[in-house]
């Protein structure tokens, strides 16, 4: 081995509270790292020597909280360590002044040198105390297991890489599919677009290959098992990594737990992994890659994956597709044991894009989706149909707030706390923006193929190419239907046959289980059963399952793509309470129906995205009304609170993609005053977003500003760091027509369906519903500057929970943003959250170190006191029973 061989990599993958470091190693080949999380994230790494000298480089990123520091150190031998050291402390934090510290460290390494170590630590300090991430190496001469050995990454990144025969691969086009899906009016563009090195055709004979080899070796022969597992559980493992709940995602993970047992605390060696494991297949793909002495195709891997799966071809997908998801990103390492490594795709495996355009991993996601698709769609038996927009990758925080509203109806059914009318708003909100991510972002048209491929390629292994071989579980193969269009996961595709409705309406409905579903509109229909734990036809909504532990049964998040009424049927599987829960943007309300069924009993309701809330029709024709919700969790009566709630008055988004530099900036026209209550603005960035949010301000035909106001941002999809930028004003503006301005035009997003104009929403309401409703300024109470940190109204308080408070459980720093607040705490780095509603903030506490409920999480209520100086309320372990303490607080 060369003594110039280097391995790079990137840690995290996603940025840890604005930390994360970009390293490089030469002079030794490294295995596959082991990762673990915590207030400091760390990295270990073992491998072998292989220089005359060992050199650490890199570049350290900090973005967040009030400073960081930088330590490398290299030591051979036990020797005396060579050291780097560098901190940063800007005046106003790294907000506004990132770190980014380059670094290299290089110490010679004698021949008789046996062993080596390194550590590079990156110590970020923020108001809830410090937060770390650590990469350890430890190196030896007789080390045996196989090791990573890559270019420097900084030479690969945006380079066209080159074919096994080092001539430049020729690029194919990106398919019809992605064409009609993110260039509808500019498909020359689209046929123009990126670097892909592979095509349906390609992709199709590489596994032709894989099977007949396959099949020339083996006495039990290429073939597909039929679908025991259910439609239901594959989308919920394939949609979040690590998936929903261990009880469903064992089921799709070969490492046993035997397996994770018996190497808790050391990474199996070659030969240890049980076969068909994911860890086997690793193995077998780093075997193949020495005797080969090339890089791995995709017919290449499916073939190694057939031989751990004796032939099956269900399986096989499955199993690559863990490899490559666990390789790739982080969430699933603790049920396959298989640690994250984006240059195990360098190393050993043809890339699926010529450049990386989108960043490191790109061509990993590809290789992943490609199996994950082709095995979702054996598991649906090849017949499932058009409307499928299952985004593969969903933000973890869409899983969180699932499990809080669960446990929320589990608890309080009928909703007869107001705590919990409080927290079910708070919740329905977050859940929308996780699954706004999921279905309505930007993403990459070049995944997008390789995702209708993959469906595409396991259609044609079901329902062509394999024999089928029936699951010992089944008694009989169900072929009932006889649709073969493949089904596509990933972002929301064009519905062909309906207005294209580009993000409106903004709404997203809940069904708790155990229920029986079926859609139906328009000439369509799809059903969910239980008992099979399948979808059944086709329905144009976006879906994303979840498993609910207490009732063994599946509820379900969907989204509305089109704006057509439609008709939802439940039918009862178990006794207990079923909950429909829609979640209104427009209205900016919650509506909730919730009634006690039997086994048996039957309710439905018609579903209008653009009507008032309809009754539920219930067992003997009983009509359920909803409880709807305003926004701080209140109860609504009568359409005329309705009227006070946001409208949409200007939104020019839409999930075609982007380019930076709007032509133009949006203009919206209002006949009558509006009080602003939202403007948002979307920075993309081609995927690098922003390093911190700006300023929204509006501008009348006049001339008159208004604003700037400070955004709040939000991660985009696969956590673009700020590309949401979001302000609430709570402004109101006379008649007339406005511009919307952007700090940042250079980052603000735009595409030929926005006519050239930056991406921007604005929401609010008629000002002459705005009864009892004063200005900002009007509402601070008598007697206190208007200039002071006091100053905003929320929900009927002259009062502002933002700023620096000190109470008994140590220093807390909150901020509000509408009726929203969220901070920290000084006692064992606390955390708080929740809303604002009259004088009372209700929401959560967490603390270190599990920040989970019972012992380290539960419920608050504070209540502030008339001159906005002081607060006193109660904390509770978890959301049951009676207060378990005092809270109480003075400003400072």
């Amino acid at each position: 081995m060369s003594s110039s061989t280097t391995l790079a990599d990137v840690f995290p993958t996603e940025p840890f509270n604005g930390l994360q470091i970009s390293y490089s190693v030469s002079g030794a080949g490294l295995a596959a790292p082991k990762d673990s999380e915590g207030f400091t994230l760390y990295r270990e790494l073992e491998g072998k020597l292989t220089g005359s000298e060992l050199t650490v480089s890199g570049i350290a990123k900090a973005s967040g909280g009030w400073g960081a520091t930088i330590d490398v150190s290299v030591s051979v031998d036990g020797q005396e360590p060579k050291s780097f050291h560098q901190e940063k402390f800007p005046k106003n934090g790294l907000a506004n002044d990132v770190m980014n510290q380059p670094f290299s460290v290089t110490v010679p390494v004698p021949a008789e040198a046996q062993e080596a170590s390194f550590t590079i630590s990156l110590e970020g300090s923020y108001n809830a105390g410090s937060r770390g991430v650590v990469v350890e190496g430890s190196l030896n001469r007789s080390y045996s297991l196989p090791v990573i050995e890559t270019k420097d990454e900084t030479e690969q990144t945006g380079k066209e890489q080159e074919c096994q025969d080092g001539s430049t691969c020729p690029k194919k086009s990106l398919c019809a599919e992605a064409i009609l899906r993110y260039f509808p009016l500019s498909p020359e563009k689209g046929a123009e677009y990126g670097s892909l090195r592979w095509d349906y055709e390609g992709l199709k004979q590489e596994w032709e290959r894989a099977i007949d080899d396959y099949n020339e070796n083996h006495d039990i022969k290429a073939h597909s098992s039929d679908n025991a597992l259910g439609i239901l559980p594959a989308i919920s493992w394939l949609w979040a990594e690590g998936g929903t709940s261990d009880i469903v995602s064992k089921r799709f993970v070969f490492t046993s737990d035997e397996d994770r047992s018996k190497f808790s605390s050391r990474t199996p060696q070659d030969g240890e992994a049980t076969q068909g494991t994911e860890y086997a297949l690793y193995y077998s793909i780093v075997n193949k890659f020495k005797d080969k002495k090339s890089k791995l195709t995709p017919g290449d891997v499916f073939k190694l994956a057939l031989e751990q799966r004796n032939g099956d071809a269900r399986e096989a997908t499955l199993l690559a597709h863990n490899l490559f998801r666990s390789l790739a990103r982080t969430g699933d390492q603790s049920l396959t044991m298989v640690p994250v490594s984006l240059n195990f795709f360098d190393t050993y495996l043809e890339p699926m894009v010529g450049q990386e355009s989108l960043g490191k991993g790109q061509n990993a996601g590809n290789w992943y989706h490609l199996f994950g698709t082709a095995y979702f769609e054996m598991q649906g038996r090849g017949n499932w149909g058009f409307y499928t927009p299952v985004e593969m990758v969903v933000d973890r925080g869409v899983g969180d707030g699932l499990d809080k509203i669960m446990s929320l109806l589990q608890s309080d059914p009928e909703l007869k706390e107001p705590s919990s009318r409080t927290l079910l708003s708070f919740l329905g909100n977050e859940v929308e923006q996780g699954v706004r991510w999921a279905v309505g972002s930007p993403s990459d048209p070049e995944k997008y193929c390789f995702n209708v491929w993959g469906g595409q390629l396991g259609a044609w292994l079901y329902r062509e190419k394999l024999p089928k071989k029936a699951s010992e579980e089944l008694t009989q193969e169900d072929e009932s239907s006889t649709l073969t269009v493949p089904t596509i996961l990933g972002p929301i595709p064009i519905v062909p046959d309906s207005k294209r409705i580009m993000g409106k309406p903004s709404r997203v409905v809940y069904s708790g289980s155990p229920v029986n579903v079926l859609w139906e509109g328009e000439g369509k229909k799809m059903a969910l059963d239980q008992a099979q734990e399948s979808l059944e036809g086709s329905f144009p909504v976006g879906l994303i399952p979840f498993y609910e532990e207490q009732t063994g049964s599946w509820g379900l998040l969907w989204k509305e793509l089109s704006d057509a009424p439609y008709k939802v049927s439940f039918e009862a599987v178990k006794e207990g309470w079923h909950h429909l829960v829609i979640i209104d943007k427009r209205l900016n309300q919650t509506q909730v129906y919730f009634v006690y069924l039997l086994p048996g009993e039957r309710t439905s309701l018609e579903i209008d995205p653009f009507g008032k809330p309809k009754d539920m029709t219930g067992p003997d024709e009983v009509a359920i009304k909803p409880l709807i919700l305003g926004p701080e969790g209140t109860e609504m009566s009568g359409q005329e609170e309705v009227a006070k709630e946001n409208q949409l008055i200007f939104d020019n988004t839409n999930i075609a993609s982007v380019d930076n530099n709007p032509t133009c900036n949006p203009m919206f026209t209002i006949t009558e005053p509006h009080r602003i209550t939202h403007i948002e603005t979307y920075h993309w960035n081609y995927g690098q977003g922003t390093a911190v949010g700006g300023t929204i301000g509006l501008e009348k035909d006049d001339g008159t500003t208004y604003g700037p106001w400070t955004v709040q941002t939000e991660p985009g999809m696969n956590g673009v760091p700020n590309a949401y930028w979001k302000c609430r004003p709570d402004t109101v503006i006379p008649a007339g027509t406005y511009t919307v301005v952007d700090s940042d035009p250079a980052t603000w997003s735009q595409n030929y369906e926005s006519g050239g104009c930056g991406f921007s929403k604005v929401e609010g309401y008629s000002a002459s519903s705005d009864e009892g409703r004063g200005s900002i300024a009007t509402d601070i109470p008598p007697g206190l500057p208007k200039n002071n940190d006091l100053g905003r109204t929320t929900s009927g308080s002259g009062c502002d929970w933002t700023g620096t408070w000190s109470t008994n459980w140590g220093e807390m720093v909150l901020q509000q943003s509408g009726s929203e607040v969220s901070g920290t705490y000084t006692h064992d780095q606390g955390r708080i959250q929740g809303i604002v509603s009259g004088n009372r903030l209700i929401g959560t506490w967490s603390e270190a170190p599990s920040y989970s409920p019972t012992s380290d999480a539960g419920d608050v209520e504070l209540t502030m006191s008339q001159d906005c100086r002081s607060f006193s309320g109660n904390w509770k372990y978890g959301s049951e029973g009676g207060w378990s303490g005092g809270w109480t607080g003075t400003r400072q």
